[in-house]
């Protein structure tokens, strides 16, 4: 799984194995299609853990600013920032329903056949099942939220300059 997390994930999409159990396709910057045989929810998990990163926090953080609880995108890091959208209907009670793109990776959005197309940087057409504005809306808030990461990002590495010059007195700072 590490070389999958290497070569750049562009789009993480559930799907059924031919069993009929949860599977997933990783599309990578390659353009490649790799299949695992693991849920999306494992996945996940998988990707937190190797980022050391708390989700109950994120989705916490992320929903006290965008005053959500659902769709909510997931920021890993400045290069990896999660779009979720839905591509399939679930036939069980606990199957996801939800796939999610990288926002820096997402070229376009558009409507063919009456149908919302996402087209991605590696070539691939993903199809969503919400319509082309809520797609469009998700990709904003996913936008706001990577701003976000990125100006606290900015205060913390402000603030540990200034505590770095004298220990026991921080400056404050301003940085607008």
């Amino acid at each position: 799984m590490n070389t999958v997390i290497k070569k750049g994930i562009q789009g993480i999409l559930p799907t059924y194995g031919p069993k009929g159990e949860n599977g997933i396709y990783i599309y990578v910057s390659t353009g490649e299609e790799i299949y695992m045989d693991k849920s999306m929810r494992a996945f996940l998990a998988f990707l937190f853990h190797q980022r050391r990163i708390d989700l109950y926090a994120l989705r916490q953080w992320t929903s006290s600013l965008i005053h959500r609880r659902n769709g909510l995108p997931l920021v890993f890091s400045r290069d990896l920032v999660l779009v979720p959208v839905k591509v399939r209907k679930p036939i069980g009670r606990t199957d996801g329903s939800e796939g999610y793109l990288s926002l820096l990776h997402i070229e376009d959005v558009c409507e063919k056949d009456d149908q919302t197309m996402i087209l991605l940087k590696c070539g691939k057409e993903i199809k969503s099942l919400h319509s082309k504005k809520i797609v469009e809306r998700r990709v904003l808030l996913a936008q706001f939220m990577l701003t976000m990461y990125e100006k606290e990002a900015l205060e913390w590495e402000g603030f540990s300059f200034a505590y770095k010059d004298d220990l026991y007195r921080p400056k404050k700072i301003h940085l607008f």
